[in-house]
């Protein structure tokens, strides 16, 4: 495992914790659409990643009551 001072080994530093934590987390572009949400939220909201990335915005999730998505 890379050294969290090895600036070339943080995004395996973060791949590692993203994709064994058990919290969620996601990243957005500028839109504030997803751009990666790791497993947890298939196990915590019940959507795959591929089912949320591209294609909604966090708010859309966030406050499902103003928006309808099918999962």
């Amino acid at each position: 495992m890379a050294k969290p001072t090895d600036l070339n080994g943080l995004d395996t530093i973060f791949k590692e914790l993203a994709e064994t934590s058990r919290e969620l987390i996601c990243f957005l572009d500028k839109d504030g659409v997803f751009a990666y949400v790791n497993d947890s939220y298939k196990r915590v909201l019940g959507y795959k990643p591929g089912d949320l990335i591209k294609k909604y915005k966090f708010d859309e999730v966030a406050h499902p009551e103003r928006h309808t998505l099918t999962n």
